[in-house]
């Protein structure tokens, strides 16, 4: 316990975190897995009572807007995958990536 104490003192893993880069992304997966892991996640799972669920899932939501869809890294997309445990999150999903594409463009020619 000691030692986690020290280790969340430090500021060196906030910065990386806060830049929501791969380690975030990383974070996010293991963090899913873990409920997934301790909790029964069923059809009518409350994910929303879950404390961080919400901002989590904005910081990711964030993500998805405004980084290039060619560059999406392997760690966005594997947490991208697992938050989709959450079932009720994919219409947003289809909805993000829908508004990013050029698909309207395409149609108009």
């Amino acid at each position: 316990m000691k030692k986690l104490k020290e280790i969340l003192e430090k500021d060196d893993w906030q910065k990386r975190f806060k830049k929501r880069g791969i380690a975030f992304f990383n974070f996010l997966s293991d963090w899913v897995h873990y409920i997934k892991k301790k909790v029964v996640v069923k059809e009518n799972f409350a994910w929303q009572d879950i404390k961080g669920y919400r901002i989590l899932l904005k910081a990711l939501f964030c993500e998805l807007k405004t980084q290039p869809i060619i560059g999406f890294s392997d760690a966005l997309i594997t947490a991208s995958k697992k938050m989709l445990l959450n079932e009720k999150l994919l219409n947003t999903y289809v909805a993000i990536i829908y508004k990013r594409t050029k698909f309207l463009e395409f149609i108009s020619l």
